[in-house]
């Protein structure tokens, strides 16, 4: 399986007279390891939140079609297989119970190898920021509208079996995905991201860099110092099974 590969850089440098005579240098200094750590969490977020609002062709691992689709095959190894679908791509407000309700109930339908239900059920409703409060909101609630918005009834969402997550890193401000958490932790990730770790002679520089008075002309000619980090990740969209993604309006 071909992993596709990113690289992630991030660095700090600081002159040597600040580091010693500023506290608030001194203090940037001492906290760039733990922002880096945290750089890259976010550039790993970056990269799979990229992958799911492209939706590239041929990129999903399971079948070669996009992840997100409208005819997976129940079974990658017969062309002929019954199938299932994990996009919704007529537009639905998230914030609508009724819309909710509908995703879900398509959801249900997921297959597994032989053809049969596979018993998906969504854990988690991912939304992008713009969305995230009014719905968190709205599920919190004990009564909603009814349907026809005649009267109201009682919320049969909020007893916390759908938890929303706040995806900061999707650039589409409308579209929204439903998770099923259990089924992924079984073995079947929407994707996987590998981190390339190397060891030995020649090896360390290609992650973890420093350059200080010791070992590097440059630092000893301006007097500085700096830290650096170069990692390669590869990612594959995987498994369409436990994933959905809803156009959202």
């Amino acid at each position: 399986m071909e992993l596709t590969v990113a690289e992630y850089d991030d660095g700090v440098e600081i002159e040597l007279t600040k580091l010693m005579t500023n506290s608030f240098s001194a203090k940037r200094w001492n906290d760039a390891p733990a922002a880096m750590v945290q750089a890259e969490q976010i550039f790993r977020i970056k990269l799979i939140s990229a992958a799911l609002v492209a939706n590239t062709a041929g990129a999903c691992g399971w079948d070669g079609l996009a992840l997100f689709h409208d005819a997976h095959l129940s079974n990658p190894k017969d062309a002929g297989s019954a199938t299932f679908d994990n996009l919704q791509a007529t537009t639905k407000d998230v914030a609508d119970l009724v819309k909710l309700e509908e995703e879900i109930t398509l959801m249900a339908e997921v297959l597994d190898v032989n053809g049969d239900i596979l018993g998906v059920m969504p854990t988690h409703i991912g939304v992008p920021r713009q969305k995230f409060q009014k719905l968190k909101n709205l599920l919190k609630q004990d009564f909603v509208p009814n349907s026809a918005g005649t009267a109201t009834m009682r919320n049969p969402y909020n007893d916390g079996s759908l938890t929303v997550v706040r995806m900061d890193q999707l650039t589409d401000a409308d579209d929204w995905y439903l998770f099923d958490m259990d089924l992924i932790s079984k073995g079947v990730p929407p994707w996987i991201l590998a981190k390339l770790s190397l060891s030995g002679p020649g090896f360390s520089d290609l992650s973890l860099r420093h350059w200080d008075m010791n070992n590097s002309d440059a630092c000893r000619k301006k007097g500085t110092i700096a830290v650096s980090s170069h990692i390669y990740y590869g990612f594959k969209l995987l498994f369409p099974h436990g994933i959905r993604k809803v156009a959202g309006a």
